[in-house]
């Protein structure tokens, strides 16, 4: 078994790995919980402005980056903000600690609200999972400035047929920054191709003021 170690602020670290009688990863306790939890849960000790609301998009974009750096992509990282957590001093980090290695058993678990097309429609290995990284961010983009959930109240199976099959998107609201609506289309963009990659998008997103 091989494990790898990320060095980036952004990026949750891996404390310890248990491998008897099951594998288990252990990492830092993260009071606050998940940027899905501060963002939307009516319980969630902290209630975020658009200002602490871009800086979690300036973290996420540079823990991308830097995973996106790599050689070889950890191809079952799935971005969403389930799997982004945010510490006491606001700072939002990529958790890596539960996504399925390759020496794990073989289980999928598709939350669709924040995936792109392809990768609703193909295996992992076969998309370029650059492109829909980019996308799943722009999903994020779009909740955070709007601090509402993707798809809400649709069920899974349905939100997935309108994503992968009729290319629905999220509603961009005209009171969002025309800066950040431009970022959002991009990144979202249908055709894999035509969307930015975060090493470019990383500069401006790090100078975005709303």
């Amino acid at each position: 078994m091989k494990l790898r170690v990320f060095s980036n602020e952004n990026i949750l670290p891996l404390l310890a790995v248990i491998t008897s009688p099951e594998i288990h990863t252990i990492s830092m306790f993260m009071r606050l919980g998940s940027l899905y939890h501060v963002l939307h849960d009516l319980d969630s000790e902290v209630k975020i402005n658009i200002g602490e609301g871009v800086k979690f998009a300036q973290d996420i974009c540079n823990g991308m980056t830097y995973l996106h750096s790599m050689d070889t992509l950890i191809n079952r990282f799935d971005l969403s903000p389930h799997h982004v957590f945010v510490d006491e001093d606001m700072t939002a980090k990529l958790d890596l600690c539960h996504t399925r290695f390759s020496f794990m058993e073989n289980e999928l678990v598709y939350v669709p609200n924040w995936m792109a097309p392809e990768a609703l429609q193909h295996r992992p290995e076969d998309i370029d999972k650059r492109a829909a990284d980019m996308y799943s961010f722009a999903v994020i983009l779009w909740e955070i400035a709007t601090n509402k959930i993707p798809f809400v109240g649709l069920s899974p199976m349905n939100i997935g047929i309108k994503v992968a099959k009729e290319l629905a998107r999220p509603v961009i609201p005209s009171t969002i920054n025309h800066h950040l609506q431009r970022i959002i289309d991009i990144c979202w963009n249908a055709d894999p191709n035509k969307r930015s990659q975060f090493k470019n998008i990383k500069p401006i997103i790090d100078k975005l003021e709303v």
